[in-house]
């Protein structure tokens, strides 16, 4: 006759059900985990845009609304374009989205006269619009990309700067426009409030796609 511990015993005449052992290290299902997640770029505030040394040559300038006065925006913005080939882009058409966007670059800040031109700079202390939202974007077709961006909104507040949606921006905020060539003469212009001084010293009258506001082909 084999006697029992009278603990075992115990546990025998015990209703409860006796506990699963855990399952040895090596079984254990690791795959139930969280899954991975990508890691994003480092926030550089727009490095790569600043250190690519060459003037930008491309320029175009928003507001809600260009057909009212300029000191009655809510905001106003401007986009400064580094491009290897304008008249590609006059060809191909100037192209971007919000895919376009290096999210993890922008940053917001008081304004700086040292990324627009000094008229701009104290027409906006004028007007209160001392605060500045920074993005950056980049060609996604090419690579090395054919074009670098950078795109600054001017506000009043923060408020307002948080506020901004650019998927709602379109061509019809386009307030003007402006392209130069390699020793910095102007070889496109155009302003919505003057329509007819509009030019394109390399081609003409030629339709051009995408954010280029003029000319556009007679169905857009």
């Amino acid at each position: 006759m084999v006697l029992m511990p009278p603990e075992k015993m115990e546990k025998m005449n015990s209703d409860e059900p006796e506990a699963a052992s855990p399952p040895p290290y090596e079984s254990l299902n690791t795959s139930a985990q969280k899954p991975h997640r990508v890691v994003p770029p480092p926030a550089t505030n727009g490095k790569s845009y600043f250190e690519k040394e060459v003037k930008s040559n491309i320029a175009l300038c928003f507001s809600p609304d260009p057909t009212k006065p300029y000191s009655t925006q809510l905001w106003c913005a401007q986009i400064n374009i580094k491009c290897d080939n304008v008249p590609q882009l006059m060809l191909e058409g100037l192209h971007w989205t919000t895919d376009n966007v290096l999210w993890e670059d922008g940053y917001f800040a008081e304004i700086s006269a040292a990324y627009m031109h000094i008229d701009t700079f104290e027409d906006l202390c004028k007007t209160g619009r001392t605060n500045t939202r920074h993005y950056f974007l980049r060609d996604m077709q090419q690579e090395p990309p054919r074009w670098i961006a950078h795109l600054q909104v001017h506000a009043e507040t923060y408020k307002t700067l948080a506020g901004i949606k650019l998927g709602e921006f379109s061509i019809q905020n386009v307030l003007s426009a402006y392209a130069w060539g390699s020793r910095g003469q102007y070889i496109y212009s155009w302003v919505k409030k003057k329509p007819r001084e509009a030019y394109n010293a390399i081609y003409d009258d030629m339709p051009m796609d995408g954010w280029w506001p003029w000319p556009k082909r007679e169905n857009m």
